[in-house]
């Protein structure tokens, strides 16, 4: 299995703990359900009956959006000359749309935005988002890395709503928008939901970057990126046998150091570290013994069963990651997940490590490390002048 590692990157993912709350419903990566397109209404048919919207809300071009909703529908609230506050922590309603009455309620188009402070995937924050909401997930589409469609159910003032969304990320910032359709108008509001919402547009390109990067270079023989907020430090010397390099996110959180003045223990959020190696002093057919070496000093060890394949995308890369279960030899790292990926290099491996809380323990802390650690991999270089 090994030998084929020449031109591929290998990823070992174990689940370390069974018995973690369950995530999106119990949904595992391989059984999120798909979203349904499906429509008896025509596009023909959703024009004639609904109006184009356009707006530029508080005069902010980087929220400027485009959407087609029915006729009679009103703006509740368009935010079209009032400031809006943006941070790290809450959804900012920009925009907010509302039916005729449908009996003693309403059907809702709500826009909001959020900027980011941290690396996560699209549908890595959607999931995230339904999840500690404690909505039930219904069906959900990566259209591209950047664009995520999803329906889900909401219960929310005593009312129960089907809810059809769009989520796209424009550079540090968050996009939802949301159409709500109380309980009993459901159905009948199905094709009118998804038409509406595969309208939705953002129309901001947004190229701003998630968070300050930094460049981690190995002598003269390759580099990397690594988000600003972790901390980096070398193992040792750096030398063209051997360089070594542990990173750790340095910034804890508003919750953990809430946590942390009440006397709670809070644990690593995310440990990766990198090795350049040489060929010489690592060939293909001591990769596994050079793996569970660091695996035993963590009382760990992988097995070779092939359980899936997993790609990086997030940043454009086309990484392919092989992915095995570990054994775990006793109970230290129990809801921990560890990763690695081997890339190659003309004279070198590139291995880089990820000790993370499993998706099931932390969500949010799997997604954010796993940002981080696909944007190690997908920007590792070798320097081909040192080649």
């Amino acid at each position: 299995m090994l030998n084929r590692l020449k031109f591929l990157s290998l990823m070992l993912v174990a689940l370390l703990s069974l018995n973690g709350a369950s995530f999106a419903q119990g949904f595992t990566e391989k059984e999120l359900p798909p979203l349904s397109y499906e429509a008896e209404m025509t596009q023909k048919e959703f024009i004639l009956q609904t109006k184009r919207i356009e707006k530029v809300p508080a005069g902010d071009e980087s929220l400027k959006y485009r959407v087609r909703l029915p006729e009679g529908w009103m703006a509740l609230s368009d935010r079209a000359s009032e400031a809006i506050d943006l941070n790290d922590r809450l959804l900012g309603v920009i925009a907010k749309y509302v039916s005729p009455p449908l009996g003693d309620k309403r059907a809702q188009f709500v826009i909001r935005a959020r900027e980011l402070d941290y690396l996560i995937s699209t549908k890595n924050w959607l999931l995230n988002y339904v999840n500690e909401q404690g909505y039930t997930l219904n069906g959900i589409s990566e259209v591209h890395k950047n664009r995520v469609e999803a329906a889900y159910i909401v219960f929310k003032d005593g009312v129960s709503y089907g809810v059809r969304a769009v989520i796209e990320k424009k550079g540090a910032r968050i996009l939802l928008a949301e159409y709500y359709a109380p309980a009993g108008y459901v159905a009948s509001s199905s094709d009118m939901q998804t038409w509406v919402t595969r309208t939705f547009r953002f129309l901001e390109k947004g190229s701003a970057e998630t968070v300050p990067l930094k460049e981690y270079e190995i002598l003269d023989f390759a580099s990397y990126f690594y988000p600003e907020d972790w901390d980096i430090v070398t193992v040792g010397d750096k030398t063209p046998q051997l360089t070594q390099a542990r990173l750790t996110k340095s910034v804890l959180s508003d919750e953990d150091k809430k946590r942390q003045s009440r006397g709670i223990a809070v644990g690593e959020k995310g440990i990766i570290q990198t090795y350049l190696v040489s060929k010489e002093s690592l060939d293909e057919q001591n990769i596994e013994d050079f793996l569970n070496e660091r695996l035993i000093a963590k009382n760990m060890m992988y097995e070779k069963e092939t359980l899936t394949k997993r790609n990086n995308n997030m940043f454009g890369a086309k990484v392919e990651n092989e992915i095995y279960r570990l054994k775990i030899t006793n109970g230290n790292y129990v809801d921990y997940e560890f990763w690695v990926t081997v890339q190659d290099a003309p004279r070198h491996k590139f291995i880089t490590t990820l000790v993370t809380p499993t998706r099931d323990f932390s969500f949010l802390d799997w997604a954010k490390n796993s940002g981080t650690y696909d944007l190690i991999t997908a920007t590792f270089r070798p320097a081909t002048y040192a080649e």
